[in-house]
């Protein structure tokens, strides 16, 4: 008999275990990533709701909200926790703001990108069409 095993395995059998196994990691780890990366977005969620709140304390002792952005975002932004993210201001009036929650690093892959909300509490994205052009705010948020 021409069959030989190594500790009780054929060669065939090895490499089916082994292509099985290959098959099984290509579809997990895709899927790992994006949990990874939605699960970070809820730092950049976080940050940007507490800058918010700064934000509108800001507003009531100083009675503009230029003057609360500049105050509590300044000019170099506020990084989140573990610096998945920064927020910084895109507009801001006496009257008005918007703050935008911006992925950095490796999160820079997540498909929702930036993150954005007004004095008003309107909650949007900012993605770019080629990432995604399909998707809502309500899956980001």
């Amino acid at each position: 008999m021409l069959k030989k095993t190594i500790l009780g395995f054929t060669l065939i059998e090895l490499m089916v275990t082994v292509a099985v196994v290959a098959i099984l990691a290509a579809v997990a780890f895709p899927s790992f990533q994006d949990y990874i990366l939605r699960s970070r977005r809820t730092e950049g969620k976080t940050v940007l709701l507490q800058t918010q709140q700064l934000v509108e304390r800001g507003y009531t002792d100083l009675n503009s909200y230029a003057s609360a952005v500049a105050s509590v975002v300044g000019a170099s932004g506020v990084n989140s926790e573990h610096r998945y993210y920064q927020v910084t201001s895109t507009s801001a009036t006496a009257s008005t703001y918007a703050l935008s929650s911006i992925p950095q690093g490796g999160q820079a892959k997540d498909k929702c990108k930036t993150l954005t909300i007004t004095e008003t509490g309107v909650k949007d994205i900012a993605p770019t069409a080629s990432v995604n052009p399909t998707l809502t705010k309500t899956e980001c948020w």
